[in-house]
C-alpha cells in the first residue's frame, strides 16, 4: 500500500521557499534596472538579476526530479473546478520556472553578452549574436516574466483563500516548522545539493623584402573588456598603421598606430554612447589614442616584441606588445596583443572608477596585413 505524507518533504518546502523568494528579488530588480542610465550600478545589477536566474534554473531540475520521484500531500476536499485551477497553475508555474530564466540567457547570448555565474564560471553562449534576435528575446522574456507574476499572484490568491476562508491547513503542508500528529512526524530528510559547472574552451619564413604597405581593408584591432566578470568583445573600425619590418632585420622595425577613438564599437548603443563621452575617452578632446614604437626584440621562432610608448588621454605610458609574424605570398601577418590598465590613462572616471564593475585591464588584439615593398 503506497503511503501518501501529510505534508511535503524536506526538501520540496526547502525548494519551494528558496525559489519563491529568488523569484520575488529578481522581478522588482530587474523592473528598476531596466530604467537605470549605464553606469557601474546598472552593469552591477543586471549580473546580480542574471545569477539568480541561473541559480532558479539550477535548483528547477531537482526540484522536478524530486517531485515526480516523491509523492506528495493528497488533494484537501474541494469542487472539481477547483482542483482544476490549482493543478493547471502548479504546471505553468513550473514551466514559467524554467522558460523565464532561460529566455534571458537565450536574450544575453543574442546580445553579445556572456554569462559568467557569480563572476566566476562562464556559462556557454546558447545562440550567436544578432541584434534583431536579442531585441525579440527581450520582449519574450518580458512577457513571461509578467505572465510569472500573474500566476504566483493567483497561486498566493489562492492560499488565502483556503488559509481565511476554507481554512483546511493547506498552507501547513508547506510551512517549513508546521507541526503535523501523524506516523511521519519527525522524519529526517537530508536535501543534497546539485552543481552544474559549465567551461567554455577558449587557444614563417622569413626573407629579405620590406613589409610596410598596410592593407586597412584585411586588418583588425579588437578588445575585451570585463564587466561583473563578464568578457565583453569590441573594435575600433577605423585606425591607420605605418610598419617598415623586414624579418631579416626585425631590432630595425618600426610601427606607428593611430585609433580613431569615436570610432568604438563597444557592444550596444548604450555603450558606445558612454564611453565616447567625458569620462571615459573624452573623444571631443582627445580624439586619438596613439601607439610608436622605440624598438623591436626578436624572441625566436616568429615571436616578437613591439615596445614602445602608448598615449591615451594626454597621458603617455611604457608598453610592450608580444606579436607573431608570418609571411602569406606577398603580404606579411602580424597577430599580437596585450594588456592596457585603463585606469593608467583615466579611462573610466567617476562613478567608472569602480574596477569591481568594470576591471582595469582591457585585453587588445590586433591583426595587422602588410604587403611587402621591394628594397633599393
Amino acid at each position: 500500500m503506497n503511503f501518501t505524507p501529510p505534508r511535503y518533504t524536506g526538501p520540496a518546502i526547502a525548494a519551494h521557499w528558496v525559489i519563491a523568494a529568488l523569484i520575488l528579488v529578481a522581478f522588482p530588480l530587474g523592473v528598476y534596472m531596466h530604467e537605470l542610465p549605464l553606469s557601474p550600478t546598472k552593469l552591477k545589477l543586471y549580473s546580480y538579476h542574471k545569477w539568480i536566474g541561473i541559480t532558479v534554473l539550477l535548483l528547477f531540475v531537482p526540484r522536478i526530479l524530486w517531485r515526480i520521484t516523491h509523492r506528495p500531500p493528497a488533494p484537501l476536499p474541494m469542487p472539481a473546478w477547483q482542483h482544476r485551477i490549482a493543478e493547471g497553475t502548479h504546471h505553468l508555474l513550473y514551466l514559467l520556472m524554467f522558460l523565464v530564466p532561460l529566455s534571458g540567457w537565450l536574450m544575453s547570448s543574442a546580445k553579445g553578452f556572456q554569462v559568467v555565474y557569480f563572476g566566476v564560471l562562464p556559462l556557454p553562449d546558447l545562440v550567436g549574436k544578432s541584434e534583431d534576435l536579442g531585441d525579440l528575446l527581450k520582449e519574450v522574456h518580458e512577457a513571461l516574466n509578467f505572465g510569472l507574476l500573474a500566476l504566483v499572484g493567483l497561486h498566493v490568491a489562492g492560499t488565502l483563500k483556503h488559509m481565511i476562508i476554507d481554512k483546511d491547513g493547506t498552507l501547513r503542508r508547506m510551512l517549513p516548522f508546521a507541526k503535523v500528529s501523524e506516523r511521519r512526524q519527525g522524519e529526517t530528510m537530508k536535501i543534497r545539493t546539485l552543481a552544474l559547472t559549465a567551461a567554455v574552451l577558449l587557444a614563417g619564413t622569413a626573407h629579405a623584402v620590406e613589409f610596410n604597405q598596410v592593407d586597412a581593408g584585411k586588418s583588425t584591432l579588437a578588445f575585451s573588456s570585463k564587466q561583473m566578470g563578464v568578457p565583453v568583445p569590441g573594435n575600433f573600425k577605423r585606425f591607420t598603421s605605418q610598419i617598415a619590418f623586414d624579418p631579416a632585420k626585425p631590432t630595425a622595425a618600426s610601427t606607428t598606430l593611430e585609433i580613431d577613438l569615436a570610432s568604438i564599437d563597444a557592444g550596444s548603443k548604450d555603450a558606445n554612447d558612454e564611453v565616447v563621452g567625458k569620462q571615459w575617452f573624452n573623444v571631443k578632446a582627445f580624439p586619438t589614442a596613439k601607439f610608436v614604437s622605440t624598438g623591436v626584440k626578436a624572441l625566436g621562432g616568429n615571436r616578437y616584441e613591439a615596445l614602445g610608448k602608448m598615449t591615451i588621454k594626454g597621458q603617455t605610458r611604457d608598453l610592450v606588445a608580444p606579436f607573431t609574424f608570418k609571411q602569406e605570398g606577398a603580404s606579411g601577418v602580424f597577430d599580437g596583443g596585450f594588456v592596457l590598465k585603463r585606469m593608467d590613462y583615466n579611462i573610466g572616471e567617476g562613478p567608472w572608477a569602480d574596477v569591481s564593475a568594470v576591471a582595469n585591464e582591457i585585453e587588445i588584439k590586433f591583426h595587422v596585413v602588410a604587403n611587402a615593398a621591394t628594397k633599393k
